[in-house]
């Protein structure tokens, strides 16, 4: 099943669209064709993220890991560094966010992007690419 996963998914939306045209009614092109675009970014927006974080896991759990600690890296280090020395505003939009802030998280986030790369690459499980996962999504 798993080794025509292509042919039927191509086949599932093959069959979707021709149901799209096969329906559509005079004076409601609009509104058909504006749900079918809907639809599609929809699915879109969901796939195309699944699929890369599923991409990254079978590469190694180090890709997926680290980009995840350095965002809450950064935004844990620019709160504490905007709290503690922010003076300057940032922008007027988000009336908190300070220029300490941003240079301090960025420069914490380089910091821990060195620590955890440098710590996380020791463990064999974490950059080898996964042989035991068996499902593959393309």
């Amino acid at each position: 099943m798993v080794q025509y996963h292509n042919l039927i998914t191509f086949a599932l939306w093959l069959a979707g669209f021709l149901s799209f045209v096969l329906t559509l009614k005079k004076g409601f092109y609009r509104y058909q064709f504006k749900r079918f675009g809907w639809t599609h970014l929809c699915c879109f927006m969901l796939v195309a993220p699944v699929s890369a974080v599923l991409s990254n896991l079978y590469s190694g759990y180090i890709w997926f890991c680290v980009p995840i600690l350095l965002i809450i890296a950064n935004d844990t280090f620019a709160y504490i560094f905007g709290f503690f020395f922010g003076k300057t505003r940032l922008i007027e939009l988000s009336p908190k966010k300070t220029w300490e802030g941003f240079i301090g998280g960025m420069l914490s986030t380089i910091f821990f992007a060195i620590l955890f790369s440098t710590y996380l690459v020791d463990f064999k499980w974490m950059i080898c690419p996964q042989d035991q996962i068996t499902l593959k999504p393309f």
